[in-house]
């Protein structure tokens, strides 16, 4: 039997949404991940700072 393993990512912005997808395609079912955010939705501020950033 496996030991269930806990990850605990800290962010809901780009990165640690990354990581989370991450996690999730390693295929294992033996993962709880926990997304520490303080505001209300994750990834808040990726598509406002895609769209008001020049290039």
């Amino acid at each position: 039997m496996q030991q269930r393993l806990s990850i605990a990512i800290v962010g809901g912005g780009a990165t640690g949404l990354l990581m989370f997808k991450m996690q999730i395609h390693t295929g294992h079912s033996n993962i709880t991940i926990k997304i520490f955010e303080r505001k209300e939705q994750l990834g808040a501020g990726i598509s406002s700072f895609a769209l008001t950033k020049k290039i």
